[in-house]
């Protein structure tokens, strides 16, 4: 199967939950992107850090946090390398970085993930200001892993101030996504909602907690 065609039916399996068939047939677009680029590495290295992603995401969602963050470190490792000769490169290291930084988390490694999550926001920041209107959902998404390190390590003011920012650009989408974003929505607004409980917002948590 072709390299591209795998990588997009992994994510669509994933996307309908058929999880067992989606790591299969994730891991099989992994092997051949390796066999590609061991003949070709300028042109299909990217493609075996895309598949790493692709993997670790899907071994994420089944709980195998151990194998998940493995698969996402290699895919930093490769993506940073990368970077290095070619920005371009940019938006992949921030979602494997983002990856790695919710797996560590899962994992009981707070302060690694925090740092790898940290990396992750700071790309994407500079990522949208090339590009207002790009990776909105992806820097929605790295702000609520980054809140919820923080306030895993006692950071909880650091982690509300997060968790509103995130909320913020949660709801500018889900305004011009309402059918496909506003069950993530929610998301940010429960965190939110805790997080303000945290500091002892508590009347702020139960209007956030209202309005969900």
């Amino acid at each position: 199967m072709d390299l591209w065609l795998a990588r997009n039916l992994a994510r669509r399996l994933r996307g309908v939950n058929h999880l067992d068939e989606a790591l299969e047939v994730g891991r099989q677009a992994l092997e051949r992107a390796r066999e590609l680029a061991a003949d070709r590495p300028l042109a299909f290295e990217a493609g075996v850090g895309q598949c790493l992603h692709g993997v670790a995401v899907t071994l994420a969602v089944q709980g195998q946090h151990q194998e998940a963050t493995r698969m996402a470190s290699e895919a930093v490792e490769l993506f940073s390398g990368l970077e290095k000769e070619n920005r371009g490169h940019r938006s992949g290291l921030a979602g494997s970085l983002e990856v790695l930084g919710m797996e560590l988390g899962n994992l009981g490694q707070f302060s690694a993930g925090l740092e790898a999550i940290s990396r992750a926001v700071e790309i994407y920041r500079e990522l949208r200001q090339a590009n207002p209107q790009g990776f909105r959902v992806s820097q929605g998404n790295s702000l609520y892993i980054l809140s919820s390190r923080l306030s895993e390590l006692g950071r909880w003011r650091e982690a509300q101030e997060t968790a509103r920012q995130a909320a913020e650009i949660g709801r500018d989408i889900a305004e011009a996504e309402p059918s496909s974003f506003l069950p993530r929505f929610a998301e940010y607004l429960n965190n939110l909602g805790k997080q303000l409980y945290l500091v002892g917002e508590v009347e702020a948590a139960a209007q956030v907690r209202s309005d969900n």
